[in-house]
């Protein structure tokens, strides 16, 4: 699947919502208002989770979400398989599909 490039105001982290997905449900930001915020009608993290109970939360707005948007890109075995427990494989982005996502975009390759 192709993957989009994170939007630039996320949080740094594994967790971000990728650029130009947006559709401004704000599904993310009612599960999880302190991890999320809008700007120009698109969402992004604002704060990467710091407590198990952020974790859940996050993995639960990802669940919700319209598109898969937010994606992980960390490394947490945990995380990895609460992501796959929920069928959302899709959400789980490599550190290389990051970059070469960047990459097109910087390049304006779609």
């Amino acid at each position: 699947m192709t993957k989009l490039p994170p939007h630039p105001k996320n949080a740094k982290g594994d967790f971000y919502v990728e650029d130009g997905c947006c559709t401004a449900c704000d599904l993310p930001r009612e599960e999880a208002p302190d991890l999320f915020r809008y700007e120009d009608m698109h969402c992004y993290v604002c704060r990467q989770p710091s407590t198990d109970a952020d974790v859940v939360r996050i993995l639960n707005a990802m669940e919700i979400q319209d598109l898969d948007c937010i994606q992980y890109k960390g490394n947490n075995p945990y995380i990895i398989q609460s992501l796959k427990q929920r069928n959302l494989e899709s959400c789980i982005s490599s550190n290389m599909q990051v970059l070469w996502a960047k990459l097109k975009s910087k390049l304006g390759v779609r």
